[in-house]
């Protein structure tokens, strides 16, 4: 029974892709849809300090 076991495992294993292939899909997919929206928006901490260094020291 446990050698059924490891066999189905081992073939399932053997059909999900890697972990390199999902980052290199995530990365692409992640690509497609900046490209799609145009823009690429800003990254949350440069906009908060950003907004901090507009106030100035007095706020």
């Amino acid at each position: 029974m446990s050698d059924l076991l490891v066999e189905g495992l081992r073939s399932v294993t053997h059909r999900l892709p890697g972990l390199g292939q999902v980052r290199q899909e995530l990365r692409a997919r992640g690509e497609l849809a900046v490209k799609r929206l145009g823009t690429t928006p800003q990254p949350h901490l440069e906009l908060l300090a950003r907004q901090v260094a507009e106030r100035g020291p007095d706020e």
